[in-house]
């Protein structure tokens, strides 16, 4: 698979409190969360969409991958208004086992942790109030483990390569789950995590199977219509319904009961430069009766590619679906193959 997944936060405005729409579960008081942030509070000059995570203590919110792994590449931009207190970053977890962790000191230096037990220091420190994009690659296993921290693309003075290290904290020498970290309850709410453009990889394949660097995920949403308006909108033009720029729930949606129906669309320009995949994404719940299913597909060249039929509940969820090579192809992406796809939705029962 190599990604497995991505959330630029830029699809919803979550309410304090809330769970953002591509997360699993808030494991503890993750008392504040906030997702959709317009107000340049992860860059300081550029606008860029983010998580503002605050609670009690560390609060923890987790992302289920779905499988196992023996190694994972997790990243994210991550900022912070106060360093004085010590506090984590994200882990690496089995179900609610956590093997390792990058956390920051108080003097700002990052660390690599078995849970708390310090394996390796950085010796660069962060500062507040400015955005860092960090990486962790780690081996889960407690004689044969890895581990290596980047910050901005490069672990010269943060945390290099090292192999032979015991990552595992018990349990199964691997990791389903990702967990990111709000602030600890010492600190005022000036203070709060934030973090932009999350992304976890697997090390299978060729192509975005290790560190990713200084990422961002640009959304690109619906600008008309595409090869199929099955469905029925209750607004103005079917692909007018799905192009708001944060969703919407009940307020334009479009709608079927009857199975094989599709929708799809064109999409917006990408920007230029390297594509590590291609994620496409839906905010659905079902409306009647039970035991639907939604699958996700990319229309290239007059062909559907369909990922796998997803179940939908009663409540507004983010389905979600990546590409990490072209269908069509078999090849890395490049930006040209995207200029002419549609994206789109099918009800498959």
């Amino acid at each position: 698979m190599a990604l497995i997944f991505a959330d630029s936060f830029a699809h919803e405005a979550t309410a304090a409190g809330a769970l953002p729409g591509k997360w699993s579960s808030i494991i503890t008081n993750m008392n504040v969360i906030q997702v959709g942030r317009s107000d340049a509070q992860m860059f300081d000059t550029t606008f860029s969409p983010c998580l503002l995570a605050a609670g009690n203590n560390g609060g923890v919110m987790a992302r289920t991958l779905g499988a196992s792994y023996a190694t994972l590449i997790v990243g994210a931009w991550f900022r912070t208004g106060n360093i004085s207190n010590a506090g984590v970053i994200f882990a690496l977890v089995d179900t609610i086992t956590s093997h390792v962790d990058v956390r920051y000191t108080a003097a700002g230096l990052l660390t690599v942790t078995r849970n708390g037990a310090v394996l390796a220091t950085s010796a660069n420190a962060i500062a507040i109030n400015t955005p860092y994009h960090i990486e962790l690659r780690a081996t889960i296993h407690d004689s044969t483990g890895a581990y290596e921290v980047r910050v901005n693309g490069s672990s010269v003075g943060w945390i290099p390569a090292a192999t032979g290290k015991d990552t595992q904290n018990g349990g199964n020498a691997s990791a389903n789950t990702i967990w990111v970290f709000s602030r600890g309850n010492s600190d005022g709410s000036p203070t709060n995590h934030r973090y932009a453009h999350v992304t976890v990889c697997d090390t299978s394949g060729a192509v975005a199977n290790d560190f990713l660097g200084p990422v961002v995920i640009p959304p690109r949403l619906p600008i008309a219509a595409g090869s199929n308006t099955d469905w029925a909108g209750n607004y103005l033009s079917n692909y007018l319904n799905v192009s708001e720029t944060l969703t919407d729930g009940d307020g334009t949606f479009n709608q079927t009961a009857t199975a094989t129906d599709k929708d799809s669309f064109v999409m917006a320009a990408t920007p230029s430069g390297t594509v590590h995949a291609v994620q496409a994404s839906a905010q659905v719940r079902q409306d009647a009766g039970s035991g639907h299913t939604v699958r996700l597909f990319l229309r290239i060249s007059g062909t559907n590619y369909y990922g796998s039929a997803q179940v939908v509940a009663a409540v507004y969820q983010i389905i979600r679906e990546v590409w990490t090579l072209n269908p069509a192809t078999s090849a890395q992406w490049v930006t040209a193959d995207l200029a002419s796809i549609e994206a789109g939705y099918e009800l498959v029962s």
